[in-house]
């Protein structure tokens, strides 16, 4: 969910020129060159057992229907071929020696060999800072070069000015501009990104030849009843994943074109104004174009096409190529007024700024199609986007898809600011600042479109009083803050917005429907915390650090809540939803280990954090809903606000194999009642699916030129789900886990697995009280090496380099330790672990 964040002002600190420098240019280069990943890493299910699931489903007359449908849906090359050898198409003994090869090959061989090449990508950037006496600047301009595993391809130029000109002694005046530009263009399909009108391709398809050659795989309709409709007069209906992407032309352009101007004039000694504007200009051009040779145009020419009489075919919609265009323009505006104030007494300070600021943003966008398109003559054919026509295949009326459309969105924002600062005697330091901030987001009540937000804090410089005598830390601070934050979700507001669509057939005026339902009771979620910490130094300086305590309450936070759609027309809305409470602590730790001619440093980072529900707006759910995983806010008191919950596992049946869990205290298979049941002590909580502890620890060791870094990342006391085999969507849907092959099959398994046995035909409810159940739940802690860096950077001056560093760096290196035992990276356990890459880079300063 997009928030609008209302805690303070966020400040990017950008290289800038200085009066009375010379000028210094540092240009960086580095090429990254990666893995590609590892498609073995999924948890699929072996092509042999998913040939004979299928085997045993042709049998039981599972897909009798499909096969006698008039829709033709499609059907996988064993049914295919189990189909030819039942009608006597084909002889018993050829069905299964190719049905046997089948078994032997597993579609990700095919990935990794034909789509999936290595990923490399390039940065270039160059920095120059110059100033006198009067005039400062600095230019930066930069480059990157990407390609992925895919080869989707990534380019991106960008342009930075910033100048400062001193016109007096009280009044300077600057200006910046920043221009960037990016292109990216989509590449080959990647595993799993496309699927079939009625599942996943099977793991055994075949995306070449032995030669190589591109083959047709299963796709939207049965390929047998696609080889011989229309007589050889249509359009080739095969899909070939492996040179589609070839017909796609899918790009997009985004260009950012932002401008700041500002003035600051001292008023008096320790008073100046400053006053910036900022303009900015963004441009989103995308555009896919799917040539005729594309099966996105073959399949819309094809389906809408008719056969008349004679036999000829009508084309509906037109041959050629389909042409999206879409663009999106933002404009904003941003004006902001500060008073500063710095000056300093005998024994104190007082530094304070008080200011407002205002921002527009108004961005509308458009998105148009063309059909017939042909791109060298920029022509196109009309058609008709208002009338029914039958599909060839299945029979239904449909209008040719219109994806012309426009939007137009204006944001509106407005702060009130101040910060002050006291400090006495350098030991002492009280602060305060408070804002309010509003939008025009929620409509009705002036109060509900803005809140005011504060902060306090203090420090003391312990070690500067005289009663300190601690000669070991001379340095000790303790500092505290206390403040209130908010947010608010840009995408919502007080009152009912609709949608218009294309006018209606029958009555031809526009048709609108509800976008989002009236909330006018919407509030800003409001964040409330208290932090305490306290830095230390040693005094050799070899050790330093700080260690904070913090505590938070979160109220009327941000969730969504079902409501009825038949009559909204929309299935849920966003409240107001709970309110919760956290605390944890912070500890950072730098040492010198060895100072000599081998120079070793470690820093260390630890993180403790906690978040409880304190109280839910809404009823309280069945426990389905409380089975999800850990992806959407628990509604239990007293538990984290992210938690993993699972149905009580009672083992699975020694008689055959069913997942058994608990109603009322007694094992049960009663799947129906048990995920129905309102009662909590049905469920298992394991604990929070966010890292309670995490951090990382870093270590570099220096030797003369030199300097060779490693750093862990570590996350402990959580929880996640993994996935496993669910039976409906194996039938259904072709999904398959390699659980699969670790099910019950006869008495006795129960006691070494878990995964229950295959029935058919499959129970929802069983596989869901499974997917469901606590058994699936594994503890997520892990320890992960991040990035291995070793850099030479030479101590003398190497005319006419001022400095030089050369760098090769290996990222995401895989887990040290995991505390699961099922081979899974709890960062990964629903996707594609990221794979290595190895960086090459070089840094030269002028």
């Amino acid at each position: 969910m997009c928030t609008k964040a209302g805690n303070g002002v966020i400040v990017i600190t950008t290289r800038k020129g200085r009066f009375n420098q010379a000028i210094r240019v540092q240009v960086n280069a580095s090429v990254s060159v990666g893995e590609k990943p590892d498609l073995f890493y999924l948890p699929e299910i072996n092509a042999a057992d998913y040939v004979d699931v299928e085997k045993m489903l042709y049998d039981k007359g599972f897909y009798k229907n499909a096969i006698n449908s008039s829709s033709k849906p499609p059907l996988s090359p064993v049914v295919e071929l189990l189909v030819q050898k039942t009608n006597g198409s084909i002889s018993a003994a050829e069905a299964d020696s190719r049905i046997n090869a089948l078994k032997t090959h597993d579609m990700r061989d095919d990935y990794n060999r034909w789509l999936y090449t290595t990923p490399l990508n390039q940065q270039y950037n160059v920095n120059m800072q110059c100033g006198d006496q009067r005039v400062a600047w600095s230019f930066s301009a930069g480059a990157d070069k990407n390609l992925d595993e895919l080869k989707n391809s990534y380019g991106r130029v960008s342009l930075r000015n910033n100048t400062v000109f001193r016109i007096t002694d009280r009044l300077q005046l600057s200006t910046g501009i920043y221009y960037t530009q990016s292109r990216t263009r989509a590449g080959k399909p990647g595993y799993g990104q496309f699927g079939t009108a009625n599942g996943s391709l099977p793991i055994y398809t075949r995306l070449a030849d032995d030669a190589g050659q591109p083959l047709g795989v299963m796709k939207d309709f049965r390929q047998a009843y696609l080889d011989t409709l229309g007589g050889g007069r249509l359009l080739n209906w095969n899909y070939y994943p492996l040179n589609d992407y070839q017909s796609v032309d899918n790009r997009n352009v985004l260009q950012d074109v932002t401008g700041n101007l500002g003035l600051q004039f001292k008023l008096v000694k320790g008073l100046s104004a400053d006053v910036q504007y900022q303009y900015e200009r963004q441009t989103n051009a995308g555009r896919i174009l799917n040539n005729e040779h594309s099966y996105f145009a073959r399949n819309l020419v094809n389906g809408f096409s008719q056969l008349n009489a004679q036999g000829k075919v009508v084309y509906i919609v037109p041959r050629g190529s389909i042409l999206d265009n879409s663009s999106d323009v933002l404009e904003a505006h941003n004006l902001r007024g500060v008073l500063n104030y710095n000056y300093a007494w005998k024994s104190s300070s007082l530094t304070a700024i008080a200011g407002a600021e205002i921002r527009n943003s108004h961005t509308n966008g458009n998105s148009m199609r063309v059909y017939g398109y042909n791109d060298q003559l920029l022509t196109f054919s009309n058609v008709d986007f208002v009338n029914y026509y039958t599909h060839i295949i299945t029979g239904f009326d449909n209008t040719i898809p219109n994806t012309n459309g426009f939007s137009d969105k204006l944001y509106r924002y407005m702060s009130y600011f101040g910060n002050a600062a006291y400090t006495f005697r350098q030991k002492y330091i009280v602060s305060l600042s408070g804002r309010k901030d509003g939008s025009n987001l929620f409509g009705v009540d002036y109060n509900q479109k803005s809140i005011p937000l504060w902060s306090a804090g203090a420090s003391w410089d312990i070690s500067k009083e005289g009663f300190y005598h601690i000669s070991a830390l001379p340095y000790l601070r303790l500092r505290s803050t206390y403040g209130v934050s908010g947010n608010a979700d840009p995408t919502r507001s007080a009152v009912t917005t609709i949608i218009y669509g294309v006018n209606s057939i029958y009555t031809q005026s526009p048709v609108a429907r509800i976008d989002q339902y009236a909330n006018p009771s919407l509030r800003w979620e409001k964040v409330k915390q208290f932090n305490i910490g306290l830095d230390f130094r040693n005094r050799s300086n070899r050790l330093s650090g700080s260690i904070e305590f913090f505590r938070k309450k979160g109220i009327d936070l941000f969730g969504t809540s079902p409501i009825d759609y038949t009559g909204a027309g929309v299935p849920s809305l966003v409240k107001n939803t709970a309110s919760i409470k956290g605390y944890g602590w912070d500890l950072a730790v730098n040492s010198i280990n060895v100072q000599r001619a081998i120079e070793w440093t470690t820093n260390f980072n630890l993180s403790i954090n906690r978040e409880i529900v304190l109280d839910y707006y809404l009823a309280a759910p069945q426990i389905v809903n409380f089975t999800n995983g850990g992806s959407n806010i628990s509604a239990i008191k007293g538990r984290p606000v992210y938690a993993l919950y699972g149905y009580r596992w009672a083992s699975l049946d020694p008689a055959n194999g069913d997942p058994q869990g608990f109603l009322d205290g007694h094992a049960s298979k009663n799947y129906a009642a048990i995920m129905g049941s309102t009662n909590l002590a049905d469920l298992v909580y394991k604990g929070s699916a966010l890292p309670v502890v995490s951090g990382n620890m870093g270590n570099t060791v220096r030797y003369k030129s030199l300097s060779l870094s490693v750093r862990l990342l570590y996350k402990l006391g959580y929880w996640f789900k993994r996935n496993s085999i669910h039976y409906g969507n194996l039938f259904g849907s072709r999904q398959g886990n390699s659980d699969f092959a670790l099910r019950w099959h006869q008495p006795g398994d129960e006691a070494f697995t878990d995964v229950p046995s295959m029935v058919y035909p499959a129970i929802s409810n069983r596989d869901n009280f499974y997917r469901g159940s606590e058994v699936l739940i594994e503890r997520g802690d892990h320890v992960r090496l991040q990035y291995v860096t070793l850099s030479y950077e030479p101590g003398i001056r190497l005319l006419p380099f001022r400095s030089l560093q050369v760098y090769i760096n290996a990222n995401n290196l895989g887990i040290v330790w995991k505390a699961n035992d099922k081979g899974i990276d709890p960062d990964y356990y629903n996707g594609l672990v990221v794979a290595r890459n190895f960086v090459f880079g070089v840094r030269v300063g002028f």
